[in-house]
């Protein structure tokens, strides 16, 4: 790109000129006076250390000092490591105006770092405390972004390896993939979508979450642009099938599945904006700049919300469980002595039917010896302590032998009941 840029003042003047993105991989710069003498030449990118800019921002800024009446012609180069582009929107900025932009700039993205390491801070808290899955993948999945937040923007590369330049390209998409992954099991465990999701949106949800993990690998081979192509087509098919699974889920009644298409819709929006932007569908403006951190800010707000609530509702159906369990073990324990008292009746009964049996003869049902041998020898032991009388009596039955061999023993135990 050629700018020729006409100072028509009467003082010298100083402007700032930035390429409005933090990934650009090659920037070569050039300010050049209408005689071709080159007064200013600065090699820089994400593919060279970040000492090689010459101003100490995320994003790659140019000083231009012009006297009165100069003119200058700024020459930039933009090249890229494999073809992967991205969207660059030059802006040209008095002085004291970028600096009330980094500073606002630096607000907003604190204020969006913060929050969501905050919801980061909280969430693993409750799953340290809840052992819930829930939070823990949640945890990881805020973390994951944040990470890849902070990559995207250029903040990891200007304050944690400065030096790094090759491993910034590579952290950087497996920190998406990452995001991806941990989102879409956050999303299966949330919404429990093995067994309340159709099975075939359910296995085409774990089948783009496969392809994206699987989209890294020639990104570990310097090859950018082939991992991020390869990925935009599992991308889209997971955020269409995340909101697809969340709105039936919705439309079925499930809660969790309210919040997850409302807080979702936002961050999927912000995902597509950012698709269309690199591939030139869109232009390149603060919306389409910034709307994927403002739809990932709501997004991770309100599933922080969908899951405290989902707390509250296990809360609530705990609290029921443990009542209709403590009126089931009243039920049962008085159905419990219910049936003690009536087997202990039976028991009772039975002891002294058992008892009746041990001293009662069997066909005629009169005492028989034991009983006799029993009542014989406390009425002689009293009688002894007392002495009082006592009366001892045999009867027979005359010729009964004669009758039991001449009618049978049937016969003869008739006679022996009857008598």
């Amino acid at each position: 790109a050629r700018i020729r840029l006409h100072h028509l003042g009467q003082t010298p003047i100083r402007r700032m000129l930035d390429v409005g993105t933090a990934l650009q991989d090659e920037i070569d710069w050039y300010v050049v006076k209408p005689d071709g003498q080159v007064v200013q030449h600065v090699l820089t990118g994400d593919r060279h250390p970040f000492a090689t800019r010459p101003i100490h921002t995320r994003v790659p800024t140019f000083q231009i000092d012009m006297q009165p009446g100069e003119v200058l012609d700024l020459y930039v180069r933009l090249s890229s490591h494999d073809g992967l582009q991205e969207a660059i929107s030059l802006k040209l900025w008095h002085p004291n105006a970028h600096v009330q932009a980094l500073e606002t700039e630096t607000l907003a993205f604190g204020l969006y770092f913060g929050a969501l390491g905050t919801v980061l801070l909280y969430n693993l808290f409750l799953f340290l405390s809840t052992r819930q899955h829930s939070f823990g993948w949640y945890s990881a999945y805020v973390a994951a972004f944040l990470f890849w937040g902070l990559i995207f923007r250029g903040y990891a590369f200007q304050y944690w390896w400065p030096d790094a330049p090759n491993f910034n390209n590579q952290i950087l998409p497996l920190a998406a993939a990452a995001a991806y992954c941990l989102f879409g099991v956050f999303m299966v465990s949330y919404l429990h979508t093995g067994s309340r999701a159709p099975r075939l949106l359910h296995r085409i949800m774990v089948f783009a979450l496969i392809g994206n993990v699987l989209c890294v690998t020639p990104s570990l081979f310097n090859h950018y642009a082939l991992s991020f192509a390869l990925s935009i087509p599992f991308g889209v098919t997971q955020i269409l099938m995340a909101l697809v699974i969340g709105a039936l889920l919705a439309w079925r009644g499930y809660r969790p599945a309210r919040f997850f298409v409302t807080a979702f819709s936002f961050l999927a929006i912000g995902v597509v904006l950012y698709y269309l932007r690199v591939l030139g569908a869109v232009p390149s403006n603060i919306v389409t700049e910034n709307f994927l951190q403002i739809g990932s800010a709501l997004e991770v707000l309100l599933l922080a919300f969908g899951l405290a609530d989902q707390m509250n509702t296990l809360r609530l159906e705990k609290l029921r469980a443990e009542r209709q369990a403590l009126a089931a073990q009243e039920a049962l324990n008085t159905e419990l002595e219910s049936l003690v008292k009536r087997r202990t009746r039976a028991l009772e009964v039975a002891n002294q039917r058992l008892a009746e049996m041990a001293i009662t003869d069997e066909l005629t049902g009169a005492f028989n010896r034991r009983h006799f041998n029993s009542a014989f020898e406390a009425d002689v032991a009293r009688h002894r302590r007392n002495g009082t009388p006592v009366a001892f009596c045999m009867l027979d039955i005359d010729q009964f032998k004669a009758y039991n061999d001449r009618y049978g023993h049937v016969a003869g135990d008739a006679v022996l009941q009857r008598v």
